[in-house]
């Protein structure tokens, strides 16, 4: 695997992690949503970009910027795939080589996993787990 297949890899199945890691839902709806993305870990991309979603919109408004935050940089992977012609179910993260991108759609992906990084992205996963764990019973946060 080449070195930005590796970093790309490292950070793609970092979105995982990061659920270790319109307004107006409701706190019962955002935790329903968070145990469930904490289920995920480990689950397609596609399956997780699911569940961001539905956390966004389960979200109340003291929760919800973050979460959007977080859910922005996932959907910039996903696009990133998506404009390379590869279906983010099936892209596996552990061999991004596999999946047929080309170099500029490595560096693109590679960009966009960067991003996730980035200290509003953590700094929103932070807040998100931070608010999990104050709110709702069972998060492993």
């Amino acid at each position: 695997m080449t070195r930005s297949a590796s970093i790309l890899a490292v950070g793609v199945l970092s979105l995982g992690a990061l659920s270790a890691c319109g307004g107006g839902g409701s706190v019962e709806d955002f935790c329903d949503s968070y145990l469930s993305l904490e289920d995920l870990q480990g689950q397609n991309i596609s399956g997780f970009g699911d569940a961001l979603n539905d956390l966004s919109d389960a979200s109340p408004d003291e929760i919800k910027d973050d979460v959007d935050t977080l859910n922005s940089a996932y959907d910039d992977v996903a696009s990133t795939l998506e404009d390379a012609g590869v279906d983010p179910e099936n892209f596996d993260p552990s061999n991004p080589d596999a999946s047929g991108l080309d170099r500029e759609a490595l560096e693109g992906l590679q960009q966009d996993v960067e991003a996730i990084g980035s200290e509003d992205v953590e700094q929103a996963n932070q807040n998100i787990q931070d608010y999990a764990t104050e709110n709702c019973d069972g998060s492993s946060s």
